[in-house]
């Protein structure tokens, strides 16, 4: 007997379900309102939980992304399980977030869903009177029919409204994603049903394998090659399992460093019985987890051990500093079983037999293994040049190979990266150079000698910030005569960390002793260490070091050293950019890094294999052959296709062919130079220009360079000089808005190099020309020119047509800051964004750039959107907004905003007359890693939808999208395979050609990605760009979409070769760097903020609003919104 229909809602029983959805804010209503029962009021928080507010959606219609289920509510035969509910309301709510009403290809059943939010969405107290509802309980394979019935003749029919990827039985594609793991009563349901089966997430469970685009069916005949890849295979016998276990217990205490939390991890292993007497038996990541051969319960002898999973218990002494011998605490640790990994679910996973699995931490687990094997052949082997010391979860760098830096006491080391990923049909170990920069062993002293001495060091900020929070050891015997206290000049007693030094020197800085007197630095050493100080030079006049607290109110606190005692240890990583230090430190490192691939792939085999460890010769680590682990010594050979270079269009040439991915502007005119300048030419500069005779050479080239392709002024070319003494943004305005030049149509800003100094004039000029004044500019920097120069003859003095090509480049940018387009490409290379003839793609770039750690604490996250507005997609318009610090998601409220400006902006272009919005959208976005595609699909991809709904003012039809992340931040490498000829399979400095694709493999096994190298580097090896598909909506093959991407390489504004990675992402990445100047005080850290948190806010509100378009929108002069001023 069927349970009645409910036809008013449980939640407000005066509404009808229809009027939920159908009534502007019914739900809305529904869910905000408060309710009584029983006589108790209900607060809206506690209903509807795990769903979404509707007034976050924008107007009333959007309430159809989740009202639609609520239409013709019904309480058919059978019973629906709780847990089987929340499964299925959890599905429903990432259907509503993604805009998918289907799952696997196959509708979802309008009676399963509707189920679910009668049960799941309404407040406990409801539940039991639903739930009765259903009192007459129905065999498994009845209620399989129902569903059965209702998936055949209640799906949605509406597929016009659903994504474009989505698919019914009529419209299925050929290639399938991955079914997921069979789970719960609904799967059995599906099956029995005869349709997929279907797991509905629930919280916590990864559902990634449902959300993103199958890898399409490979096409015939297009292998054009083969080339060497930085992989090696990994075998795994059958059989064999891991044993995870956790450390827990360091996240219940405070303060902690992240060095010490490794120190009781170290005392915790040497103190627990069975670890320490079986150290062969498992592996550590020296943070929190251990991986073990064999369960470790069964070592566990302690009966007074009986909560589940717990396998060893130990308290862990903190010690005092100060006090011998003396435990400040005991540091309760627990060792708790996590779980089981099974090697063979990787191995069945990669070879395309267990599409269900999903990752427990095989690779992490066989990562650990790596590194054990590292440290043990450290111990066992006397081979220094293979000792090699491990910085995180992935490098390993071996002293041995370094270089000296030319200064600031910093050395270059060469290292390895190792991770194992799955491939495809087979589990890769991933091994790339690696270099950092570190601190040279030296003591504190020759720190400072090499740096400013004295008596700069006192003053200079950036010095003693270059040393704070290094570790150093005491170089002297502490224990004094009598004293037995072994730990104190013991290996681990003598390391301290330094956290400040004096602001006078060691005879003037006074601390108390423990019997409260007050004594200078200088004199207790004197009187207690007479030895120390008798090997110290300057005799009291040096400055001290503190490595205790360094609150200047709080003298006890503070533990002062000589800086001729601290000696700075080897093996730390100076973690900020080089360039922060100063010049030719960053080109050195550079210089030492780089390697032609043929040195980077024999680096790999003949010290990187070695130094992991993996030498080949019949020998392994142990650890790896224990747990049934094997690593091939060659690396993987893999088939490429190579891609065509297009032909680029000029005004005066339709198909310019090019080589190498390289052309040239020489006789060229640029494809669209319509848009001039409005005024003359302002040159400015500082009062420390490097060359200032050679002002005029830099305007005569300017000149030169000014009209060679095409670009026309209706003003005479003669720009005249304006030094600027103060730098600031007032004083700036002031100087460039004076009425003689307030018609200025450029400003060119001269500067001697790309200092610290250098760089906050720049942001002050473009702050004030790009917000402020709203006019076109361009910057030269006086190094770069004198580096352009080919001969040293001319580097003595600039000829006529010395500084031409970097004028020239310099004429590229200003054409496109005029709003104009330097070239394009042969438009038969653009057709898949066209149908019929007529172009009706938008092309998307999106990125984020973060505050540093050094940023005022309140600065935001930037992020920005770019739109393509014409049909040869030489022009692309920008929108940037403020969100959240940190968060790597961009804000869906600013997408939807942004989106609907690009949209605008694409609708506005002449070609586009009579056409509200694009039919598809092609979406590149930079910056995120595997762990945020659910994030970019569930709320970027969502608030593109909403935007173009909202453009087209029609909330029934959906884009075509296909969506693509931009990965540039990896370690996978091509090299050219042997024997291959200069031009036919590699280029002359020795890297793989332009346009090789790789798509197997070394690629996910189920899903649509791919490595893609476009471009020629100008040194080192190159490096391909991973781009995943998180959507495929415009249904493009695999060919197509990697030819497209890569013809999108060769449409960078203001180049002349093709760029590492397609130029929508990389115009959003400049432009955050722009966007990132108008608050570079807040990004750099400002010196004196405000007071208060308001008054900060409000301060970085005034500067981002200098352009006059709000605080909530762009921050440039709205003249910029037309153009691509930041290129």
């Amino acid at each position: 007997m069927s349970a009645p229909k409910i036809k008013k809602c449980p939640r407000c029983p005066q509404t009808t379900i229809h009027q939920h959805y159908k009534v502007h804010n019914g739900l809305q209503t529904c869910q905000t309102t408060d309710f009584v029962i029983n006589g108790e009021n209900v607060k809206d928080e506690d209903t509807w939980p795990g769903f979404p507010l509707v007034s976050n959606f924008t107007e009333e219609a959007d309430a159809g992304a989740i009202g639609h289920c609520l239409d013709q509510l019904m309480c058919d035969d059978g019973e629906v399980q709780p847990a089987e509910i929340q499964q299925i309301a959890e599905k429903l709510l990432v259907a509503a977030m993604v805009g998918d009403k289907t799952y696997q290809g196959v509708p979802l059943a309008k009676e399963l869903l509707e189920k679910a939010v009668t049960v799941y969405a309404f407040p406990p107290a409801f539940q039991q009177t639903v739930q009765a509802a259903f009192t007459k309980r129905v065999s498994e394979k009845k209620a399989a029919k129902a569903v059965g019935k209702g998936m055949k003749n209640l799906a949605i029919q509406d597929t016009d409204s659903l994504p474009a990827n989505s698919t019914t039985d009529k419209d299925a594609p050929t290639a399938q994603p991955p079914q997921p793991p069979q789970e719960s009563a609904a799967t059995a349901l599906h099956q029995t049903a005869g349709t997929q089966p279907a797991q509905f997430g629930v919280p916590g469970a990864k559902t990634e394998l449902e959300l993103y685009a199958a890898r399409p069916a490979r096409e015939a005949n297009i292998i054009t090659g083969k080339v060497v890849t930085n992989h090696f295979a990994v075998t795994l016998k059958p059989g064999h399992v891991l044993y995870e276990y956790e450390i827990q217990g360091l996240e219940n205490y405070t303060g902690i460093s992240a060095p010490k939390q490794r120190k009781f991890i170290e005392r915790f292993i040497q103190q627990s019985p069975f670890l320490a007497q079986q150290p062969q038996d498992f592996a550590t990541d020296g943070k929190r987890i251990i991986i073990a051969f064999k369960d470790l319960s069964t070592w566990n002898q302690n009966p007074a051990i009986t909560a589940p999973g717990m396998v060893d218990q130990q308290g862990v002494p903190d010690f005092d500093r100060d006090q011998v011998n003396t435990t400040l605490r005991s540091i309760s640790l627990n060792l708790v079983h996590t779980r089981v990994i099974d090697l063979n679910g990787l191995s069945q996973y990669v070879h395309g037999n267990n599409q269900q699995y999903r990752e427990t931490g095989a690779a992490q687990a066989m990562n650990i293994l790596i590194g054990k094997g590292v440290r043990d052949n450290n111990v066992n082997n006397t081979n220094n040049n293979t000792h090699a010391f491990q910085i995180g979860d992935h490098r390993f760098f071996t002293p041995s190979h370094f270089r000296l830096l030319p200064s600031h006491m910093m050395v270059a080391i060469r290292g390895f990266f190792s991770s194992i990923r799955p491939g495809i049909n087979c589990v890769l170990l991933n091994v790339n150079t690696v270099a950092s920069a570190v601190y040279r062993q030296a003591t504190v002293a020759k720190y400072i000698q090499d740096g400013p001495g004295y008596p700069g060091f006192y003053t200079n900020t950036d010095a003693q910030k270059h040393l704070i929070r290094l570790r150093v050891r005491i170089l002297y015997n502490r224990n004094k005569p009598g004293e037995t206290d072994m730990w104190k000049d013991s290996a681990e007693g003598r390391i301290k960390t330094i956290t400040g030094f004096s602001h006078d020197d060691a005879e003037k800085t006074e601390f108390q002793d423990r019997a409260g007197n007050s004594v200078s630095v200088w004199n207790h050493f004197r009187m207690a260490y007479p030895q120390a100080v008798n090997a110290a030079g300057l005799r009291g006049k040096q400055i001290c070091v503190n490595t205790r607290g360094n609150d200047p109110t709080k003298p006890r606190l503070a533990c002062w050293f000589l800086p001729d005692q601290l000696e700075v240890l080897d093996k730390q990583i100076y973690r900020r950019t080089l360039d922060r230090l100063g010049p030719g430190l960053t080109d050195a490192m550079i210089t030492f890094a780089s390697q032609p691939p043929e040195g980077n792939r024999t680096t790999i085999i003949n010290h990187g294999l070695p130094a992991l460890a993996l030498s080949g010769q019949g020998q392994q680590p142990q650890v790896l052959t224990r747990s049934g682990i094997s690593v091939a010594t060659q690396m993987l050979t893999v088939p490429v296709r190579r891609i065509q270079f297009p032909g680029i269009r000029w005004k005066n040439n339709p198909n310019d062919p090019t080589k190498d991915a390289k052309w040239s502007t020489q006789g060229k005119h640029f494809f669209n130079t319509d848009k001039l300048m409005t005024g003359p030419i302002i040159f400015c500069t500082s009062t420390d220009m490097t060359n200032p005779a050679w002002a005029g050479d830099y305007m005569v080239n300017f000149k030169g360079a000014f009209t060679l392709n095409g670009i026309v002024s209706p003003f005479a070319i003669s720009p005249t000089w304006l030094t600027i003494n103060q730098w600031d943004v007032t004083n700036l305005h002031t100087h460039l808005n004076a009425p003689a030049r307030r018609n200025a149509g450029l400003f060119v800003l001269v500067l001697p190099t790309q200092d610290a100094k250098n760089r906050q004039r720049h942001a002050a000029f473009r702050q004030v020309v790009d917000q402020m004044l709203g006019k076109p500019s361009l910057v030269f920097c006086e190094a770069r020119m004198l580096g352009s120069m080919k001969t040293s003859e001319q580097r003595q003095r600039p000829s006529n047509k010395s500084l031409i090509p970097y004028m020239a480049n310099n004429a590229m940018k200003l054409n496109v800051r005029l709003g104009n387009i330097n070239h394009s490409v042969a438009k038969h290379h653009l057709s898949f964004l066209s149908r019929n003839g007529v172009c009706d793609t938008l092309v998307l770039g999106a990125d984020l750039i973060h505050p540093k750690s050094n940023s005022a604490d309140y600065c935001p996250s930037i992020a920005a959107v770019v739109g393509s507005v014409d049909d040869d997609y030489g022009k692309f318009l920008g929108s940037v907004r403020r969100q959240p610090r940190g968060s790597e998601i961009i804000d869906p409220q600013n997408m939807r905003t942004m989106v609907l400006e690009r949209i605008k902006a694409w609708a506005a272009h002449p070609a586009h007359v009579g056409r509200r919005v694009p039919a598809r959208i092609l979406y590149y976005r930079d910056g995120v890693n595997d762990t945020q595609y659910k994030d970019i699909r569930q709320h970027e991809i969502q608030a593109i939808r909403l935007a173009w709904q909202e453009a087209a003012n029609d909330r029934e039809k959906l884009p075509e999208i296909t969506a693509v992340v931009v990965t540039k931040r990896h370690n996978t490498r091509f090299y050219p395979a042997p024997g291959a000829l200069v031009n036919h399979g590699k280029t002359s400095n020795g890297n793989c050609m332009p346009g090789t694709v790789v798509d197997s493999d070394i690629t996910s096994p189920y899903y649509f990605d791919f490595f893609l190298q476009s471009h020629v580097p100008l040194q080192g090896s190159a490096k391909p760009t991973h781009y995943f598909v998180l959507e495929n909506g415009m249904n493009f093959s695999a060919v197509e979409l990697q030819d497209l991407t890569n013809t999108m390489c060769y449409l960078f504004a203001h180049s002349t070769n093709a760029v590492s990675y397609v130029s929508p992402a990389y115009y959003a990445d400049k432009l955050c760097e722009r966007a990132a100047l108008y608050l570079k005080s807040f990004f750099d850290g400002p010196t004196n903020p405000p007071s208060t948190q308001q008054a900060q806010m409000t301060a970085m509100d005034n500067e981002w609003n200098r352009g006059g378009q709000g605080p909530n929108n762009n921050p440039w002069n709205a003249r910029f919104n037309d153009k691509m001023f930041w290129m």
